[in-house]
């Protein structure tokens, strides 16, 4: 198991909070990526979620609310190392 979060973020409802600080930690494997000209999700928020796994990764981009290209190499990187220790 492992997860790529593209502007994800923490969510503002209370009920739903709750059950991810219930839940947390998170052992899944986690990359996060954002944008840094992102007007729809904040880079706070973005960090915000990724401080209920354990050991998230950050791929940050000049970019805005999107998936640009130059995240690929690091994506697939994720995904290999991550698939890596899935078969171990």
């Amino acid at each position: 198991k492992f997860v790529a979060l593209v502007a994800g973020f923490s969510p503002r409802d209370e009920d739903m909070l709750a059950s991810i600080r219930n839940a947390a930690p998170f052992t899944t494997p986690s990359l996060h990526i954002h944008g840094d000209a992102d007007a729809l999700v904040t880079r706070e928020r973005v960090c915000e979620l990724a401080k209920f796994f354990n050991a998230p990764e950050f791929f940050f981009h000049e970019g805005a609310h999107g998936v640009p290209t130059s995240a690929a190499k690091r994506l697939k990187q994720f995904v290999a190392a991550s698939s890596q220790t899935i078969a171990r």
